[in-house]
């Protein structure tokens, strides 16, 4: 069995929401084709610019002739009732179960309402500190959900662990200063600037104590075992 393991020393963890913690990909792949449909757009460009992304700075991309907080609103409000098949991440109920006492947080692209929709629909906990994209007035891969998120919950963001599956949320991390534990997928990008990349959060063993928490990768068969110790 590999086991590679990374002590980090964190006093929070943070993490992105789809595709880390909630299992929603199929549904928001959906929604935006619907919505490509809907005003002619080719839907798999569409597709190649949403994830990781405000919908608001998605529309401005791809349509930039439409009224885009207007659409933002209207899609995402949908898109909070499209609950159906939303299912939380493997391993993620346990994982957060195991942080105990560690505070961590939330920091989403998407609107309050809608992920607090989701959260409830995969089964999960409410977070105490919530960053959703109508928080902050730039999205990923700006750093600012990530160094307001730290804010509220009172460290430093060089003392939190962030969990990501997309680019845009990997560069949001690192240039907030804090570490990245990647879920590895097409939508991760290059993963030097990672520090632990697993296929699953179920290939995560957690032992949280005195302010810290030490993350290993155990077996697994979703990325091969990397670790960047530093």
């Amino acid at each position: 069995m590999v086991k590679v393991s990374l002590e980090l020393r964190c006093s929070a963890v943070l993490f992105d929401l789809d595709g880390v913690l909630v299992d929603s990909g199929n549904a928001v792949e959906a929604s935006w084709e619907t919505w490509a449909r809907r005003h002619g757009l080719d839907g798999g460009h569409v597709l190649g610019q949403c994830h990781g992304r405000r919908t608001v700075e998605t529309v401005r991309a791809v349509a930039p002739h439409l009224d885009a907080e207007r659409e933002a609103i209207l899609l995402e409000t949908e898109q909070a009732t499209q609950t159906d098949g939303l299912r939380a991440c493997t391993g993620a109920a346990n994982l957060l179960a195991a942080l105990g006492d560690l505070p961590w947080a939330v920091v989403t692209s998407g609107t309050r309402l809608l992920a607090l929709a989701r959260l409830a629909a995969a089964g999960l906990p409410r977070p105490a500190v919530l960053v959703a994209g109508d928080d902050v007035e730039q999205g990923k891969p700006s750093p600012e959900g990530y160094l307001k998120a730290a804010t509220v919950i009172g460290v430093p963001a060089q003392e939190c662990v962030v969990f990501e599956d997309a680019r845009r949320g990997v560069q949001a991390a690192r240039e907030a200063g804090a570490r990245v534990i990647g879920i590895a997928g097409e939508l991760l990008g290059p993963t030097a600037d990672i520090d632990l990349v697993v296929g699953t959060l179920a290939e995560l063993s957690v032992e949280p104590g005195g302010g810290s928490v030490r993350f290993s990768r155990v077996g697994g068969n979703g990325a091969p075992p990397h670790s960047r110790i530093g």
